[in-house]
């Protein structure tokens, strides 16, 4: 909910991108909590839903000890988001980028690790 108020927030200038980072940052460690919470009452398989919610928040807890504390790592993922921005705005791709860029990012790029899972695994 945070982030999802905070993109509009900053698409029309009332916060920066400099100033959402943190806060979106923030979010992100609090979206680990929910996970946490569901493998506190798992019975069927306990070992399995700590693990998975400990990795989601460890991976969260690295991503922000490398991107945030260094000024020039700071900038990295700023930077993507105002090129994300560009791209979406743009007269001439601004119509089917965000469609090709949904497409590859949630079906492309997880069908190939899916299906290296699987080869992996056989």
């Amino acid at each position: 909910i945070t982030t999802a108020t905070l993109t509009p927030l900053a698409a029309v200038g009332l916060i920066t991108l400099e100033d959402m980072l943190p806060l979106t940052l923030g979010a992100n460690i609090g979206t680990t909590l929910t996970g946490i919470m569901g493998a506190t009452v798992v019975t069927s398989n306990p070992v399995a839903a700590w693990q998975v919610a400990l990795c989601h928040l460890f991976f969260n807890v690295f991503g922000i000890i490398v991107w945030f504390p260094i000024p020039r790592m700071r900038q990295v993922p700023l930077d993507g988001a105002r090129w994300l921005g560009k791209m979406t705005t743009h007269p001439r791709f601004g119509k089917v980028f965000p469609l090709v860029y949904t497409f590859v990012v949630f079906f492309i790029i997880p069908g190939i690790c899916y299906g290296i899972a699987v080869a992996a695994t056989s």
